[in-house]
């Protein structure tokens, strides 16, 4: 079983059993370190909006825990409806 986040311009699928840390870059950019390099999974003009796919993804994984499912996260656009749900 394994979750994957695919990246937001969709050029990378990083299976996250393989991360160490994913955290929120100064920038507002979403980064993820694994064993073998650190990757920009998104990329947001806007602090909260970073926070909320990261919360976001946080959901996913307790998800993907709790159901033992195979996941697979797909990082939304910086200008992505979604963010206007709230």
């Amino acid at each position: 079983m394994s979750m994957l986040i695919r990246s937001q311009d969709k050029n990378k699928l990083v299976n996250f059993d393989n991360c160490s840390v994913l955290y929120i870059a100064n920038s507002g950019n979403i980064m993820i370190e694994t064993v073998e390099d650190v990757y920009t999974l998104g990329v947001y003009n806007d602090v909260g909006k970073a926070y909320k796919v990261l919360d976001d993804i946080q959901d996913s994984l307790l998800k993907y825990c709790r159901d033992g499912q195979h996941t697979v996260y797909i990082m939304p656009a910086k200008d992505d409806k979604w963010f206007e749900e709230d």
